[in-house]
């Protein structure tokens, strides 16, 4: 499922949510040579329970491009916790 949150300056943070979500939680970046909805390539991980959290870095997909290094600093405290809140 696809989310988009927003942070600093009215900028957004798109990521897909994959697997359970109580499962250990597993971060990847994505904006090179996939996209957050490539799922199946982590089809391994997801089947064995793990929580994927598939995010479009700044400037990839429908996250903002960054304006400046140090937004970025903040923006896994945008994305749900490991206790699986959203």
């Amino acid at each position: 499922m696809k989310h988009i949150v927003g942070y600093k300056g009215g900028n957004a943070l798109s990521y897909s949510e994959y697997g359970d979500r109580n499962g250990y939680p597993i971060l990847v970046q994505h904006g090179l040579i996939a996209s957050i909805s490539d799922y199946r390539l982590f089809d391994s991980l997801i089947g064995a329970g793990r929580r994927l959290l598939s995010v479009a870095r700044p400037g990839y997909g429908e996250s903002s491009p960054y304006r400046e290094v140090v937004v970025c600093a903040g923006l896994p405290e945008k994305l749900p916790t490991a206790s699986g809140d959203g």
